[in-house]
């Protein structure tokens, strides 16, 4: 029976993290208002090992104009495709007019994907923990 319980609070935190990750990316996509031309001036490459192998993870450095500014910033997201954003790419920002330093990547849905999957996988292993306590009760 603690088993199974578990697996339900699981299942319920992996939801509540996932719909977390969607409102705090639709409140960001609210925010980010103001449309701009910016480039991709570098990629940070971060390597981590786990299990016996390297994974490498490629964060964009992305500069554009706001408010009279350069802002360079190296974008919050890394992606596992190295060749998802080139430097000297052009790319179209959408940044937050009260905090020019905020900003996304207009077309950019990794955020919201992974909010997704977490919600998705959350209902799934709810689901399986509420259906295993229905079957063992009978």
């Amino acid at each position: 029976m603690g088993r199974k319980i578990v697996v339900i609070l699981i299942g319920i935190l992996f939801a509540g993290v996932g719909l977390f990750l969607l409102r705090s990316n639709s409140q960001k996509m609210k925010r980010c208002t103001v449309e701009v031309p910016g480039k991709v001036v570098n990629i940070v490459e971060e390597r981590e090992y786990e299990e016996g192998s390297y994974h490498y993870t490629y964060f964009p450095v992305i500069s554009y104009q706001a408010e009279g500014q350069t802002i360079e910033s190296q974008y919050t997201t890394g992606f596992g495709n190295k060749n998802k954003f080139v430097v000297g790419q052009s790319i179209t920002i959408l940044y937050n007019p009260n905090q020019v330093s905020e900003y996304v990547i207009q077309g950019e849905k990794s955020n919201s994907i992974m909010g997704i999957a977490f919600l998705v996988g959350g209902i799934l292993v709810f689901a399986i923990g509420v259906l295993k306590r229905q079957w063992n009760s009978y």
